[in-house]
Order: C-alpha cells, then sequence, then structure tokens
C-alpha cells in the first residue's frame, strides 16, 4: 500500500509540541524581542522568533511546508539585494525553510522513521544519492574544502527537501498537481510584473529584458529556462487534464502570459529548449525504442567531434548578432565569431575541459570552478566580458562544470539522473493504467528535457529557481512510478485473478 499522504511523516507525533510548544515559541519569541531591542546593531536577533515560529510550523506542517516552498521561490529574493556586501548569499525565505526541512528529514532518520523502501530503492534515487556521496568524495579532496562543502551543503538542502521528501508526499498526485499549479501561480505574478515593466519602456528591447526581472530572477536566461520548463505541464493542462470551463479558461490565459513571456525574456537556449521538447514528443510518440534514441545520439555526437574544425569554421562565418529581431535573435545562436556571448560560453567550456585534463578523476573540487578556472584561458579565447576574478560567474553548462568541479564520475552521476528520468518518465507514460498520470508523466518529462538542453548552455541548479522545479519534477516522475497503477499484462489479464491493491502498486 502507498503510504499516508499528508501525515505520513509523523515526526510531530514523535514529539507532543502542541500547546507546550506555542507557550515556549512566545516566551522565548519575547525574550529574543527584548534582547534585539537592546543591542540594536545586531538587528538579525529580530529574526530569531519568526524562525523559531516558522520551524514550529514547519515540523508540524511538513507537507503544507513544502508546498509552501514551490510557492514562494518565483518570488524569493536573494540576499545580497537586501543586505550589500555579504559574502554568501541564500534566497528568502525558501532555503531556509529548505534547510528546516532538511534537518527534520535526518531527525526521523535518527529517531528510527524511515522513507518509503519503493523510493529508497528506485533507480533514480540511488543515482542521486550516489550524486550526492561523490560530490561530498570530491568536496574533501578539493582545491578549497570550505568552499566545496558549503556546495555540498547547499545541494544537501536543496535535494532532500525537493527529491526525497517531495517523492514521499507525491505518492498523492494531488499533492504533485498542487506543488506545480503552486509554482506556476506565483509565476504568474513575476511574468506579469517583469511584461509591465517591460511595456512601460515604450518597446520591447532585449536591453531592457536582460535584467528587468530582478530582483525576483538574477537574469533573462534563468527567467527563460524556468518558464520553459513549465510550458509543457499548462499546454497538457489545457489538453488533456480534466478541468471545468472557468479553470481551462485561465488555465488558457496562464499559457498565453508564459508564451508572452518566454518570447519576450530573449533567450535564445529556452526557445530552442521548447523546440527540442517537441521533437521528444514526437519521438516517443512514435515509440521509437530509448537505445536507438542514445545510439543516434553517440553517431551524431562522433560525427561532430570527427568534423569539429570544419563545423567551427562554418560557425566562424555567421556574422548576426544578437537584436530585439526575434528572426536574427535565434540565428546568432550559432554566432562564434563576433557573439560575445557565444564566444564568452566557448571560453568557459574550453576552461572547463583543460581543468578536466589536469584533474580529470576528482576535479578541482565542487564549487571552484569560477575560482580556478582563469589560468586555463587561452588569450586567444578572451572576450570583452572575460575576467580573472572571480567575479563572472561558472562554467555556463551543467555537464562541464562537474567535469571540472568533480571529474569524470561527477559528470556521468549527474548523466546517469537524466538517463534514468527520461527511462522512467517513457515508463510512466506507456504503463501508467490512468490516462490523467500518462499526461502528467509526460509534461514533468518534457518540463526536464527543456532545461536538460537548456544545460548545455547554462547551468541554474545552484538557484532555487531551477532546483525546486528541477529535483521536483524528478520526484514526481519516481512517485508516478512507484506509487501509481500500471496497465495489467494483456496476456494473463483473462486467466490470471485481480490484483489485489497493494500488489498492484
Amino acid at each position: 500500500m502507498p503510504p499516508k499522504k499528508q501525515d505520513d511523516i509523523p515526526f510531530a507525533e514523535k514529539f507532543k509540541f502542541k500547546d507546550q510548544a506555542i507557550y515556549l515559541v512566545v516566551t522565548l519569541s519575547i525574550i529574543f524581542i527584548s534582547i534585539g531591542m537592546t543591542y540594536a546593531e545586531q538587528f538579525y536577533i529580530l529574526l530569531l522568533p519568526f524562525i523559531l515560529i516558522a520551524g514550529w510550523l514547519t515540523v508540524n506542517n511538513i507537507d503544507k511546508t513544502l508546498l509552501l516552498i514551490s510557492f514562494l521561490t518565483p518570488l524569493s529574493i536573494p540576499l545580497k539585494e537586501l543586505m550589500e556586501g555579504q559574502s554568501f548569499d541564500v534566497a528568502l525565505p525558501t532555503e531556509p525553510l529548505m534547510l528546516v526541512l532538511t534537518g527534520i528529514f535526518f531527525l526521523k532518520l535518527a529517531i528510527g522513521e524511515r522513507i518509503d523502501k519503493k523510493v529508497v530503492k528506485h533507480p533514480i534515487s540511488i543515482a542521486v544519492a550516489f550524486y550526492l556521496a561523490w560530490i561530498f568524495i570530491t568536496s574533501v579532496v578539493s582545491s578549497d574544502s570550505v568552499v566545496s562543502l558549503k556546495f555540498f551543503a547547499a545541494k544537501m538542502w536543496f535535494i532532500i527537501p525537493l527529491f526525497f521528501m517531495a517523492a514521499h508526499f507525491f505518492s498523492d498526485e494531488k499533492v504533485l498537481k498542487k506543488y506545480i499549479w503552486l509554482y506556476v501561480g506565483a509565476m504568474v505574478i513575476v511574468l506579469l510584473y517583469t511584461l509591465v515593466l517591460q511595456v512601460n519602456t515604450g518597446i520591447f528591447t532585449k536591453k531592457v529584458a536582460y535584467s528587468i526581472m530582478q530582483p525576483f530572477f538574477k537574469d533573462h536566461t534563468s527567467y527563460g529556462a524556468v518558464i520553459a520548463m513549465f510550458i509543457p505541464f499548462i499546454f497538457v493542462g489545457i489538453t488533456t487534464l480534466k478541468m471545468n470551463k472557468l479553470k481551462k479558461l485561465f488555465t488558457t490565459i496562464t499559457f498565453i502570459i508564459f508564451m508572452l513571456g518566454l518570447i519576450f525574456s530573449y533567450t535564445r537556449a529556452a526557445w530552442l529548449s521548447i523546440v527540442g521538447a517537441i521533437g521528444v514528443w514526437n519521438v516517443v510518440k512514435i515509440k521509437v525504442k530509448l537505445v536507438f534514441i542514445l545510439m543516434l545520439i553517440g553517431i551524431l555526437g562522433s560525427i561532430v567531434y570527427a568534423n569539429a574544425d570544419e563545423i567551427f569554421s562554418s560557425l566562424a562565418k555567421n556574422k548576426v548578432e544578437s537584436s530585439t529581431n526575434l528572426a536574427d535573435h535565434v540565428s546568432s545562436v550559432s554566432n562564434v565569431s563576433s557573439d560575445a556571448s557565444n564566444l564568452e560560453r566557448i571560453n568557459r567550456w574550453n576552461s572547463a575541459y583543460q581543468m578536466f585534463l589536469a584533474k580529470p578523476l576528482f576535479g578541482y573540487g565542487p564549487g571552484t570552478y569560477m575560482f580556478e578556472y582563469a589560468p586555463f584561458q587561452d588569450y586567444r579565447e578572451k572576450t570583452i566580458i572575460s575576467t580573472n576574478n572571480a567575479d563572472g560567474g561558472n562554467a555556463h553548462s551543467e555537464y562541464l562544470g562537474p567535469l571540472s568541479e568533480s571529474g569524470i564520475i561527477g559528470m556521468l552521476s549527474f548523466l546517469a539522473i537524466i538517463f534514468l528520468s527520461i527511462h522512467t518518465g517513457i515508463k510512466v507514460f506507456r504503463k501508467a493504467e490512468k490516462k490523467e498520470h500518462r499526461a502528467i508523466a509526460m509534461a514533468l518529462l518534457l518540463g526536464l528535457v527543456t532545461y536538460y538542453m537548456h544545460g548545455f548552455l547554462n547551468n541554474y541548479l545552484d538557484l532555487d529557481k531551477a532546483s525546486v522545479p528541477f529535483w521536483g519534477f524528478t520526484a514526481g516522475l519516481v512517485a508516478l512510478d512507484v506509487f501509481q497503477p500500471k496497465k495489467k499484462n494483456p496476456e494473463k489479464e483473462v486467466t490470471a485473478p485481480p490484483l489485489d491493491k497493494e500488489e498492484d502498486l
């Protein structure tokens, strides 16, 4: 049988807080507020009572806290936007809530609670656990262990609640749908805010679009990537999921808002990722086996590698710059002769590859790329936006980043998660008993595919904006696979007795 849905993690039942906890929180709040007012310079002490209250509410409403995180993520603001000069940055209020959930998770393990075995033993879960373990190992031997262990800690508070705990609660597909729609609802607010500001500038210009979504998103690329991830689900909502006319109307309006946001984000990678998702949908629809797809990718990759010089020479002839003209902006994707953004990516990628060659097994350590890549830059590839000051961001690749920071095993561990997620998504789509579950599985898979493709050009899994949908969608595929009924074997359906509910799951 699937686990209990909402009250499934009985942490609060193990520790009977109730009235005593409320009394304790109020008392401590008064004490800390008094201390904070006494030492006004240390104003952050005033946050302590609110942290205590949030912690208590979280302990007693873990599932609702997870949904709250999803809603708050599009609206979260980096600490550096609120307090300049900070040496570290977290998204408020989402990352502190994730940290609390992570603490609860480990405390539950310490008192003997366990996640459902079907979740733990799922191939994706095993791959994610190995991915985390390898990040920890490479953090210990890192060129800067402090930086790497901070990176590892951040990965933990993203993955533990957003994947392992979420997969547990998503045993009820209603919770999964709420998780997605709450993010979509908050994202509509951000989209309307951004589009209105763009209209007020008098023209939808590319330059304005690059940063106008701040403080909610740091730039147009992360903004576009997140929009693209949700478009398949919203489209499925309109075309497949059961809705009354009013809900369908609102969903259609939401889809239009998301499409406008995507177009006027001027994020070329996001545009192309949607095209790629449509291609994947058609491949799945005609039932091409995954092994053949992988063989085709391998063959194409070999051809590209063998003809790299000729391809690069051909691309160098493209002089089209990124611009407000949408057609030119798409064409500029392959401009590697004068487009500074494209050229800088090549510089970062080559630097990451050279770092890998220097330390192929363990890499330089998770999170260290920005501090280590400068000496690996080829002066002939540097651009007007290149820097040696560790202030220019990461490797701009979800694949080359781990390769340079955690070696070949680090990259392969991430690729394993992707491969298993695709395999699981296709399996659920083809074998799920309910049409709605099949539709949701395909929407989650295509949303992830947009990010897999975007990951060739950017990496945002260190941000809550991308991590909440990425790990949440992945957890959704696991939950649909292990908790929802599959189609019965037609050959055995005539003679075999009906499966009982527990076996069917």
